[in-house]
């Protein structure tokens, strides 16, 4: 209720004496749809900062993660941050995989491609 009167300019009191038990619900419903406050605002700047990120960095420095600005903002002490973090590792680790198996691919063509132009040339394969 208080990010709801903040949002409308209200008091807690002004928004408790107008509002009923079912608009109530109704916001909160709302808020599970279309999240608003500081906690969105904060994913918004995330995305804003993650895209200059990208556009500014070296090609050989590791990509920022929209979560690398989440971090920054969400305080390491929240359970937010415990679950971003939990998150984040869960990521890397599916990365970490899905880059393995491409490099794999990567290797495994490139050695085709290497005999395949050692037999044209008639050396061996």
């Amino acid at each position: 209720m208080f990010r709801l009167a903040l949002a409308l300019g209200r008091t807690v009191k002004e928004l408790g004496n107008e509002i009923t038990s079912s608009e109530l619900a109704e916001w909160m419903a709302f808020d599970e749809l279309e999240p608003f406050g500081d906690a969105q605002a904060d994913r918004r700047s995330a995305v804003g900062h993650w895209l200059f990120g990208m556009a500014h960095r070296s090609s050989d420095s590791r990509a920022p993660t929209i979560q690398d600005h989440l971090d920054l903002i969400t305080p390491p002490d929240s359970e937010e941050y415990a679950r971003r973090q939990h998150d984040r590792a869960r990521t890397e680790v599916k990365e970490a995989r899905l880059m393995g198996r491409v490099m794999s691919r990567m290797s495994k063509a490139f050695s085709m491609k290497g005999r395949s132009v050692a037999a044209r040339k008639g050396g061996k394969p």
